[in-house]
């Protein structure tokens, strides 16, 4: 909150002068890295989540000011978000009492009814988190700026191992917006037997003017209907 002004230091009968420098997005980094199978209707695997920053301190405050002992219930509500679809079961703990360290921890997974079946058919959702999926900035009755908690830093990678049998049929179009502001990237990539989500959403300004609302709806909504489209693999 004080990045980019200036402040006044103490020092004996003078006084130090001093800009605070402003940070980049690349401080408040979320990562994430599933590597998934297909169960029946369900998607099973482990995974890996690395928070940095902004993203670590904001959980920090939430967990220190609920004051229980519960660790990995804690970290597993965090990751699936409340959703009891969303089984995420702790197998390295982070250091939560070091504030200089960075929150790594790793899991396994169970994400129920990720699958929908239609005859030779699968559709498959890789994307439990869908950030930003419920924007709604109101641009025509906007009287102000948009500001954004912090500067944000999502990296998403759930690697698929496709089912025996299996070929992939479609997949969504690529998304990349890239400006000044912010950054909206996704896409599939199949290699093999495998297939490859990758996405990356970047808020490197956490003020967007009035004047660039309309684009930045328009921006979110093609983000949105990204995640409404479907990998498809067939027999």
């Amino acid at each position: 909150r004080i990045q980019n002004r200036q402040i006044l230091i103490d020092n004996g009968e003078n006084y130090i002068l001093y800009k605070n420098p402003e940070r980049g997005h690349e401080q408040n980094l979320i990562f994430i890295n599933n590597t998934l199978t297909v169960d029946g209707n369900n998607l099973v695997g482990n995974g890996k989540y690395l928070m940095k920053g902004e993203s670590k301190s904001g959980f920090l405050n939430g967990y220190n000011s609920i004051k229980t002992n519960k660790i990995e219930e804690s970290l597993a509500n965090y990751i699936n978000n409340d959703d009891v679809n969303y089984e995420v079961k702790i197998t390295k703990q982070p250091d939560l009492i070091n504030y200089h360290k960075d929150i790594d921890l790793a899991y396994s997974l169970n994400y129920k009814n990720a699958i929908t079946r239609f005859d030779n058919e699968i559709y498959v959702d890789l994307d439990h988190n869908k950030e930003f999926k419920s924007l709604n900035l109101e641009k025509d009755k906007r009287l102000a700026d948009v500001f954004f908690s912090f500067k944000h830093f999502i990296k998403y990678q759930s690697k698929l191992i496709i089912p025996e049998g299996y070929t992939l049929k479609s997949k969504p179009s690529d998304l990349n917006i890239d400006n000044p502001d912010y950054k909206l990237k996704a896409n599939y990539v199949a290699n093999g037997n495998e297939i490859t989500y990758e996405k990356e959403i970047i808020i490197k300004n956490s003020r967007i003017k009035k004047s660039k609302i309309s684009q930045l709806q328009k921006d979110f909504e093609a983000l949105n209907q990204f995640y409404q489209e479907t990998l498809t693999l067939s027999k």
